[in-house]
């Protein structure tokens, strides 16, 4: 089952990360939203995230996010 995470809103990317690694752990796949994505550049750690974690293929790969390069 897919979950939708807003991250971004009032958060650190270390809280976003804990409660993407636990509900993968818990079974589901969860699809991150940006909260304001437009504020963000391309570069910023949040849109690397969201690719990451948006991508099935690099988040079945790249177990944490410290390892994934793209």
């Amino acid at each position: 089952m897919t979950v939708y995470v807003l991250t971004g809103y009032d958060t650190t990317i270390e809280q976003d990360l804990e409660r993407i690694y636990i509900l993968r752990d818990l079974g589901y796949s969860p699809y991150v939203m940006i909260y304001d994505k437009y504020k963000k550049k391309k570069k910023d750690n949040l849109v690397r995230m969201q690719r990451w974690v948006n991508s099935r293929f690099a988040f079945a790969a790249c177990r944490k996010f410290e390892d994934y390069t793209g």
